[in-house]
C-alpha cells in the first residue's frame, strides 16, 4: 500500500518538474526575444539621422582622483569636474541661420550632448533665436559660425 501511495506523487513531482523547465525554457526565449529587439531598435534607431560611435573604453584621470570616459561623435574626454568649474557660464543670446537644417542650432546641439552648453531655449523666430549657457570661448565659436540671411536663402 506504501508504494501506490508514493507512486502517485513521484508522478506529479515529474510533471511538475516537467511543467517547470518548459515554462523556464518559454521565459527564457521570451526574455533573450526583448533584449534582441530592444537592442536592435536602440542600435538602430537614429541610423538614418546619424552615424553610431563606439567609443575605446579607456579613461582619463582627473587631478581629483576622478575619472572621465570618452563620449560623443569625435570619441573625445570628458571635462574633468574641475576643468568645468573652472570657466564661468555666461548666458547669451545668438541668432540662427536661416538654412534649413540650421548649422548653428546643429552645433548648439551637438555641444549640448557633451556639456559644454546647457539650459539651452530655443524661441521660436525666423531665424531661430537660442538662447543658453557657456564659457565665452564656446560662446565665440557658435558665433564665428558662418550665417545665411533668409535673403540669401531664396
Amino acid at each position: 500500500m506504501d508504494k501506490k501511495l508514493r507512486q502517485p506523487i513521484s508522478q506529479k513531482q515529474n510533471e511538475f518538474t516537467v511543467t517547470a523547465k518548459i515554462f523556464a525554457i518559454n521565459l527564457k526565449l521570451i526574455l533573450l526575444s526583448i533584449c534582441f529587439f530592444g537592442w536592435a531598435s536602440l542600435a538602430f534607431a537614429n541610423a538614418d539621422e546619424e552615424e553610431l560611435t563606439f567609443c575605446t573604453m579607456d579613461v582619463k584621470a582627473c587631478p581629483d582622483g576622478s575619472y572621465v570616459s570618452r563620449s560623443g561623435p569625435r570619441c573625445e574626454f570628458a571635462l574633468c569636474p574641475s576643468e568645468k568649474l573652472k570657466e564661468v557660464l555666461i548666458t547669451t543670446t545668438i541668432t540662427g541661420s536661416a538654412e534649413t537644417p540650421d548649422p548653428v542650432l546643429e552645433k548648439v546641439r551637438e555641444l549640448e550632448q557633451k556639456g559644454l552648453v546647457t539650459h539651452v531655449v530655443i524661441m521660436e523666430s525666423f531665424p531661430v533665436r537660442i538662447q543658453f549657457q557657456a564659457t565665452q570661448k564656446i560662446i565665440d565659436l557658435l558665433q564665428a559660425l558662418p550665417r545665411k540671411t533668409p535673403e540669401e536663402c531664396h
